[in-house]
């Protein structure tokens, strides 16, 4: 049986640059374009509709992005036919998956409690992204979601990116 193709570490931090990338694009884009113009009245609703579809959608592309890693991970940690260095690195991936999957839960929930309901948190090994569904934050509720999302993931607070919505 032939290996399944694997990518580097560069590789994988160069899909998930990619990846923010396009999320923040997604985020940014639906901002005064024509055609999401509303009428005065419903300016309100609209802005606090497209901040939540934005971060849902956010989250759904990482969770299958995640979810998708890990289905790679397990099928190459348990292929008889993949070298041990191989097994062990893709549990290893594995193990910090199934980590940050836990604790992007975790501070969701946690800041779903401090008046952030709409939150999606993505933890990587170089930081983590919080996209919230407000579209502007003061500086002291940016210092709260950090502090929050620092305390949970072990991230340092200076490699955690807020990006109101």
């Amino acid at each position: 049986m032939k290996e399944p193709v694997r990518l580097t570490k560069t590789a994988r931090i160069a899909l998930f640059a990619m990846l923010v990338a396009l999320a923040a694009g997604f985020l940014f884009s639906q901002q005064g374009h024509p055609r999401t113009r509303t009428p005065r009245g419903a300016a309100a609703v609209s802005a606090a509709t497209a901040g939540t579809d934005a971060v849902a959608a956010f989250a759904i592309t990482r969770d299958r992005q995640q979810s998708q890693a890990m289905s790679e991970d397990q099928a190459i940690a348990s292929s008889p036919d993949a070298s041990a260095a191989t097994r062990a690195k893709a549990q290893a991936d594995y193990l910090f998956l199934a980590d940050a999957t836990a604790s992007q839960e975790e501070a969701e929930s946690l800041l779903s409690v401090k008046g952030y309901p709409e939150t999606a948190v993505l933890v990587t090994a170089k930081g983590a992204v919080v996209v919230v569904g407000k579209p502007a934050l003061t500086s002291s509720e940016v210092m709260l979601i950090a502090t929050t999302v620092s305390k949970v993931t072990g991230v340092p607070l200076q490699s955690i990116s807020i990006v109101p919505r």
